[in-house]
């Protein structure tokens, strides 16, 4: 199928870090009249905030026989669980941090857990921190995935919406760091490895 170029509509500081940026402002600007050394300090801070929460334009091809990275990050793992494939991803503050659906249908948030911000290495992690799965089917119902994000240390409260249809690349969500574990079918022939480092909304997961 043709594949057809669009350009999603976000701007270059996501609004998620609209009022975290502001609040350092602020305080730079108060830090600085204390004293200098404190105001470099968070003039620092607050340039690394922006590249955190940057949010660039990108281009998305969207292509209804292909599933698309929902995340940015780096594959570290790929479980096989009864017929399941699951890929881990590790998700840092250098990545791009926005959630995008890997294809077009609709998404709806099967699980939620609100808790802590531990470090996702501890055996605490898993069952304290605050995690999200969020479900994605297809238009004709044919293909599903799952994305849980497990947070991390540096995370922000993780977005819930409510159930509605997407279009494949569009933005569903926004998470800084932590764990994402995409769950596909096992029958699925995976064009990604271990070690990759995966973008979402352009890179290819696997063929329908």
């Amino acid at each position: 199928m043709m594949k057809v170029i669009k350009m999603n509509n976000i701007g270059f500081i996501s609004s998620k870090g609209i009022k975290p940026i502001i609040t350092l402002l602020v305080l730079t600007i108060i830090a600085s009249l204390i004293s200098d050394f404190l105001g470099v300090i968070f003039v620092l801070a607050t340039l690394f905030t922006l590249y955190v929460f940057r949010d660039p334009q990108r281009y998305i091809y969207e292509n209804s026989d292909s599933v698309l990275s929902p995340v940015d990050g780096k594959i570290i793992a790929v479980d096989k669980t009864d017929d399941k494939l699951k890929i881990h991803c590790k998700v840092s503050l250098c990545n791009n941090h926005a959630i995008r659906a890997p294809f077009s249908g609709e998404v709806k948030v099967e699980k939620y857990h609100k808790g802590l911000n531990l470090d996702t290495s501890t055996l605490k992690a898993k069952s304290l921190n605050e995690q999200i799965t969020y479900k994605f089917d297809s238009d004709d119902r044919k293909t599903s995935l799952r994305l849980k994000l497990l947070s991390g240390l540096c995370n922000i409260d993780i977005e819930k919406m409510e159930d509605t249809n997407i279009s494949q690349g569009e933005e569903v969500s926004f998470f800084i760091d932590g764990i994402a574990i995409i769950t596909i079918k096992d029958d699925c022939e995976l064009l990604v490895n271990i070690g990759d480092k995966i973008l979402s909304g352009q890179t290819i997961l696997y063929k329908k």
